[in-house]
């Protein structure tokens, strides 16, 4: 994988292509001598200079100056989160905001397939029996899919991103009317990519739909998704709408509701001493800037982020949780 960016010189085909390897073919039997000659001599050159063990020198340096960037602007919990664990117990009210997927659970190929395991079930219904506490789950996912796999433990849940909310005993009320005369020729757009990129799908929501890419191929990733991102910003211009980018996934929803202004009906009704809101991808930074200064934000992964704070995965997150319920 990655060969053909290496070795542009070469005759690069589709392998998926049955004619574009043929004529590739082609191209490459009746090519002069001469210059087969000299596109080899380059390329050999290029390996012997470039080898293995060049490569992944130049991708660990890669990574460590993306590693070295992050903990320039956020504070790595990892290894430091006392302080965190402090105001925590001192607290006598707690508002928490918990993102659900890449936060609380791993990613997983079918977004229907990420239910929570019994240890994430209680470990949420310790930190929401704590009287001191007001426990949010704060996503993306549909009001349906929050109150399947968690409407047993009585917590309040915002839902995609913002547009339904659920206070602890009550029922499912939608934040704002919308409109999804849209969608049609939306979902037309992300029909035609998925049929361009193997392991592409679509998700359709109520108010919303999201194209995951979380199956496909790297190098097919590279080269398409920018394309994809084009023309669904194209598509919708005009409107009242909004591309949210998530881990692997491309969602198209209403612009004027996001996590942040969810938050904030909370927030209004709240006299807390600590407050925490945590999430692992773009839609979450509106979460982040809509809380208060002293509150305790954290970025779940790499990536930039208006965040005070970083945890390595969803399982730093969960050891957190399990810390500060003991």
């Amino acid at each position: 994988a990655g060969a053909a960016s290496e070795l542009g010189e070469a005759v690069v085909v589709n392998a998926n292509s049955t004619h574009a390897i043929a004529k590739g073919i082609k191209m490459a039997l009746e090519m002069p001598e001469k210059e087969k000659i000299a596109i080899n001599d380059v390329l050999l050159k290029r390996l012997k200079r470039y080898d293995v063990t060049k490569w992944a020198e130049r991708f660990l340096e890669s990574i460590n100056q993306i590693a070295e960037s992050s903990a320039q602007v956020t504070r790595s919990l990892e290894n430091d989160n006392q302080t965190v664990i402090k105001n925590y117990r001192d607290a006598n009210k707690r508002l928490i905001f918990l993102d659900y997927d890449g936060t609380l659970v791993g990613f997983k190929s079918i977004p229907e397939q990420a239910k929570p395991d019994p240890e994430l079930k209680q470990l949420l219904f310790n930190l929401n029996e704590d009287p001191k506490n007001t426990v949010v789950i704060i996503s993306g996912r549909d009001p349906n899919t929050l109150e399947e796999w968690l409407g047993d433990l009585r917590m309040n849940m915002i839902a995609s991103h913002g547009l339904w909310r659920r206070e602890q005993d009550g029922e499912w009320k939608i934040t704002t009317t919308l409109d999804n005369s849209w969608k049609e020729k939306v979902m037309g757009i992300m029909q035609m990519y998925v049929d361009r990129m193997p392991g592409a799908l679509i998700e359709e929501k109520e108010y919303s739909l999201a194209f995951h890419y979380r199956q496909c191929e790297p190098d097919m990733v590279s080269v398409k998704i920018g394309e994809v991102r084009s023309a669904l910003a194209s598509a919708i211009q005009s409107l009242s709408l909004t591309i949210e980018e998530g881990k692997m996934v491309l969602e198209i929803k209403d612009g004027r509701v996001d996590k942040g202004v969810s938050a904030n009906t909370f927030l209004q009704h709240q006299e807390c001493d600590f407050i925490l809101g945590v999430g692992d991808d773009n839609t979450d930074e509106d979460l982040f800037l809509a809380l208060p200064k002293d509150a305790h934000t954290i970025k779940i992964g790499t990536g930039d982020t208006g965040a005070k704070y970083r945890l390595e995965s969803w399982r730093s997150m969960r050891d957190l949780l399990k810390e500060v319920t003991k």
